[in-house]
């Protein structure tokens, strides 16, 4: 996974990213499907095409090691602010806390989109999508497996390396409808 970066004046820049994220993903999955309609394939030809449940890939990162770390880090960051007398940075990262816990509940019960965590796997798509043998990744869900979508979630999520309860919990959670949030 690529090394989270939350800084401040980079969020414009990963809001950047976030965009070229969307389009890559719409382009592979729009060409795939272009490239099947023009050839004429059938349906034991057609790209696959995996797609996802969003809120199970922000609930397992949110249990995940590398989402510890992060806050791990922030926190050290928060007591080097404060050992410094840094009384801006102690009020930033005393109000990142707060925003980044409503952020991640809003992902994981809600439906708000998680491209800063597509972000944090943007490397390891290649192989997740090789491993769960699909031509493109589209995200989210927008309709059944079947006819070429497949259901990748599992693979998704496997960089996060998550614990058999995670996996429950996911189990769980995809078998509910996401929660309206204001």
């Amino acid at each position: 996974m690529t090394p989270h970066r939350d800084v401040p004046e980079r969020r414009r820049a990963r809001e950047g990213d976030h965009m070229r994220t969307r389009i890559l993903i719409t382009v592979v999955a729009t060409a795939a499907l272009a490239a099947m309609a023009i050839a004429g394939a059938t349906a034991e030809e057609a790209p696959r095409t995996g797609t996802f449940n969003t809120r199970a890939v922000a609930l397992c990162y949110g249990r995940s090691d590398a989402f510890r770390k992060r806050i791990e880090a922030m926190r050290a960051e928060h007591e080097q602010a404060m050992e410094a007398g840094d009384s801006t940075r102690v009020a930033e990262l005393e109000q990142w806390g707060p925003a980044l816990q409503d952020t991640l509940h809003r992902q994981v019960f809600g439906d708000a989109p998680i491209w800063n965590i597509i972000d944090l796997l943007e490397d390891d798509l290649p192989a997740i999508a090789e491993r769960a043998g699909v031509d493109a990744i589209v995200v989210p869900i927008h309709g059944r497996p079947g006819n070429g979508l497949v259901d990748i979630t599992r693979a998704m999520v496997e960089p996060f390396d998550p614990d058999e309860q995670t996996l429950a919990m996911m189990e769980d959670l995809m078998g509910t409808e996401p929660v309206e949030m204001e």
